[in-house]
């Protein structure tokens, strides 16, 4: 677990795809992010985000962007600057903290 005020590198093995993160630092209410593996369709992953009312494309209003990696998912998510607490698909089931 990562402590707030810390810069600390995201990685994938952290967490399953597919586990919902809650966005601790947004200023939208409900702020949700999931990372999904589209590796066998489009080569690559979709990170998905929403948020109350958000009034995105995809299932909950979620908006999504698409990055090619591994690595251009963590640095997505360290560019953003979201604290995020991770929820499920966890193998140890244990919450984690990406901040």
């Amino acid at each position: 677990m990562s402590v707030v005020g810390h810069k600390r590198t995201f990685t994938m093995a952290e967490f399953s795809c597919g586990a919902v993160g809650a966005i601790q630092n947004s200023a939208k209410s409900g702020h949700m992010v999931r990372i999904d593996d589209d590796t066998e369709n489009s080569g690559g992953f979709l990170i998905l985000e929403w948020w109350d009312g958000s009034t995105g494309p995809n299932a909950n209003g979620a908006f999504d962007s698409w990055v090619d990696s591994e690595a251009a998912v963590s640095k997505f998510l360290d560019e953003t600057g979201w604290c995020i607490v991770w929820r499920g698909h966890f193998t140890n089931g244990q919450e984690r903290t990406h901040s």
